[in-house]
This record gives C-alpha cells, structure tokens and sequence, in this order.
C-alpha cells in the first residue's frame, strides 16, 4: 500500500517531467517545517497552463489508472 509520502513523490515528478509549478500546502507540509497537526491532509496548488492540461491529464492517467 502507497503511503500520501509516495503518493506526492509520484505526483510531483509528474509535475516536474511537465514542468509545471506546484506548490505543496496542509498539514504536510505544515508537519515537515516543524508545526505537527492533527489532521493529515495534503494540498497541492498549480500554476497551469490550458496547454499542459491534456500532457497532465495523459500523465495521471498512465501512472494513475487501474490495471
């Protein structure tokens, strides 16, 4: 079973192969800079362009559907 640590590493090399800028928010990353919280939510914020959206769209889809 994927933990959400490989489950963002998988998405932001998505995002990286696009390039396409991201930025990583929640109790995550909340957690990793030191101010742990109770909930384990993951947010995750583009900056994307209606020309990367079929790329991104083909990439989850690979990565993404069931076998």
């Amino acid at each position: 079973m994927k933990t959400l640590l490989d489950v963002l590493r998988e998405v932001i090399e998505s995002f990286e192969r696009l390039d396409i800028p991201y930025v990583v928010g929640g109790s995550f990353a909340s957690s990793a800079w030191g101010q742990p919280r109770q909930t384990r939510d993951l947010d995750v914020s583009l900056w994307i362009t209606s020309s990367q959206v079929e790329a991104l769209t083909q990439a989850f889809q690979a990565d993404w559907s069931d076998p």
